[in-house]
């Protein structure tokens, strides 16, 4: 499905120069479409959620692309900060009330962080990060 209208590639796009963004924007046949009544229609839109989602560090989409399904993500990063990957969440929008979002995200954070500790480390099977995420 289109970048735009997903949690992930929300978060590869927030990596994206403007030269790309305006390319996007001039080739995406789907930039406009509207999936569900919360998807992202116009290139503005589009910027300001790009903006939002930049500052907090972590992309979110509930129910852009099909309602019944929501999502957050973050991103993983190489050496010199740069995304090269990202790491989604996705569960049913029907258990949305349930979903404790802050404590979701916190826990792909640190999962995207050892990762990137893992994917930039030389001995990354050494590392004792590694183990962090089955305690």
């Amino acid at each position: 499905f289109p970048l735009h209208v997903g949690a992930a590639g929300k978060v590869f796009m927030c990596s994206f120069e403007e030269a790309f963004l305006q390319y996007y924007s001039e080739v995406c046949d789907t930039l406009g479409t509207q999936y569900t009544n919360k998807t992202i229609l116009t290139m503005e839109a589009l910027r300001q959620e790009l903006l939002l989602t930049r500052k907090r560090g972590y992309a979110i989409d509930l129910g852009e692309f099909s309602s019944d399904i929501c999502a957050i993500s973050v991103p993983v990063l190489n050496s010199i900060g740069q995304t090269i990957a990202a790491i989604s969440v996705v569960y049913p929008a029907f258990k949305q009330q349930e979903i404790d979002i802050p404590t979701l995200i916190q826990k792909a954070r640190i999962t995207s962080g050892i990762i990137s500790d893992q994917l930039n480390t030389k001995n990354s099977f050494c590392s004792p990060r590694a183990y962090i995420i089955y305690e």
